[in-house]
């Protein structure tokens, strides 16, 4: 006796769930298992010794476990300054001076990582502190270095030009459904028809950044794609997005608006047209946590399948954690969002959907990183403002799971991979689809312009 289709989806997404919980369980359990200090003395004289970065190396997996330690954050704070990673020094640091206010080292050590990072308010708030705290000459000496180093690297130079190109190969199961967006991914049109193909892909990006000072940035710039699978040229796609916006930061808060257009066409025949506008937000409740939020507006028009022509919105929201397992840092986020479409000529009617995502990226040295993500939807389709042919019984939902790591060769030089698989059920055979692909590809950062 066959089961109805709404059993089948049910059952479906209770394991999948069910698979979510277990996987960040396994996370947390990791991450509360108990590490031990090596000794100061030891890590004092590496230190001694210039070895800053076998110091960083050791303490960084620890963090988790010792952070808030003063002794721990010492001595971390400075290895990570010294070793090129002012961010996780300013960290350390920062724990350091919450808990000894007088100690006018860390605060010291703590504006050249505001330094390093921008952040030049910051540094130059924790400089005027020393000054008022009458230190001993030395220290009032190290200030006023820092001090003009501080000005020379605030002469304005408010212009910044960055980029990379990334040239990949690998393998498709479904080369038809290839998304070209974000909105394609979740509600674009999918072929009946699979075809596999080897393919190629070439991405080059680069961006203008304009900062007045260091509470807001705008910026400008555009991202080339080139996707060619071998065994399948009628799905050759070249994309073309251009992009401007505006980040602000405020405290806590980071802000940005992000208006782009994209073009996806054949060779020279234009297949269809995607004008968005972004807006982000992101909290930090703690130096471990952050909360996310995000709405998108997208119009899309497509040359030959006029039916999927149509509005969407996105509106979202989640959380960003800062875990540690087997002492490496890891990165965590989950968001969940509501997505709908307003598809006048669509014969399935206006889309209502519901869908998460569980991202994690792994750091497991200073060269390499893991990546994972896990993703879920629920759509449905409503027919109320549509033609008497609309079918509003279709009902899909839609999965997808990836992993990946990046190893970095050189400062600019990095090799990644990934492999992804994507499923979709529906109770209309036509809707179903699956679709593998393995990547690999080297990424090349250019130089930074700045003036």
């Amino acid at each position: 006796m066959n089961q109805p289709p709404w059993q089948g989806r049910t059952s479906f997404v209770f394991r999948l769930a069910m698979f979510a919980v277990v996987y960040y369980m396994c996370i947390v359990s990791v991450a509360s298992q108990p590490l031990s200090l090596p000794p100061l003395a030891e890590l004092q004289q590496q230190m001694q010794q210039r070895d800053y970065a076998g110091v960083y190396q050791k303490l960084e997996l620890l963090e988790y476990e010792f952070a808030g330690n003063p002794a721990y954050d010492a001595l971390f704070g400075l290895a990570a300054l010294r070793s090129g990673d002012p961010a996780r020094a300013s960290w350390a640091l920062e724990r350091l001076v919450l808990v000894e206010p007088d100690n006018l080292n860390a605060k010291l050590a703590l504006a050249r990582a505001y330094m390093e990072l921008n952040r030049f308010n910051r540094a130059q708030g924790l400089l005027d502190e020393v000054r008022q705290m009458q230190p001993a000459a030395r220290i009032l000496q190290a200030a006023e270095q820092l001090q003009a180093e501080l000005e020379e690297k605030r002469a304005p130079k408010h212009w910044q030009l960055t980029g990379h190109i990334v040239a990949g190969t690998g393998y498709d199961t479904n080369v038809g459904s290839a998304p070209g967006t974000f909105i394609h991914e979740i509600a674009g049109p999918v072929r009946i028809d699979e075809e596999a193909s080897a393919f190629s892909e070439i991405v080059l990006r680069h961006r203008l950044q304009y900062s007045s000072d260091e509470d807001w940035r705008f910026f400008g710039g555009y991202r080339l794609r080139e996707y060619r699978p071998y065994s399948a040229t009628d799905y050759l796609r070249h994309h073309f997005t251009t992009e401007t916006g505006a980040i602000r930061n405020a405290g806590n808060w980071r802000l940005s608006l992000e208006p782009s257009l994209t073009k996806v066409w054949r060779d020279s025949d234009e297949e269809s047209r995607e004008g968005r506008i972004t807006a982000n937000t992101r909290y930090q409740i703690n130096q471990r946590t952050y909360a996310l939020g995000f709405i998108t507006y997208s119009r899309l028009s497509y040359d030959q399948n006029t039916e999927d022509n149509g509005d969407f919105l996105v509106l979202g929201g989640g959380l960003a954690q800062m875990l540690s397992v087997s002492g490496k840092p890891l990165t965590l986020s989950t968001t969940a969002y509501y997505l709908s479409s307003d598809q006048p000529d669509s014969a399935s009617g206006d889309m209502r959907s519901l869908g998460a995502d569980i991202n994690a990226t792994w750091r497991l040295t200073q060269k390499m990183d893991a990546n994972g993500r896990l993703g879920w939807i629920q759509r449905d389709y409503a027919c109320s403002l549509h033609p008497a042919v609309c079918n509003s019984d279709r009902d899909d939902t839609q999965w997808r799971i990836s992993i990946g790591g990046s190893y970095r060769l050189s400062e600019r030089l990095r090799i990644e991979s990934q492999v992804s698989h994507a499923r979709q059920e529906s109770n209309v055979d036509q809707y179903e689809y699956k679709r593998t692909v393995a990547k690999v590809s080297v990424r090349y950062e250019f130089k930074p312009w700045r003036k």
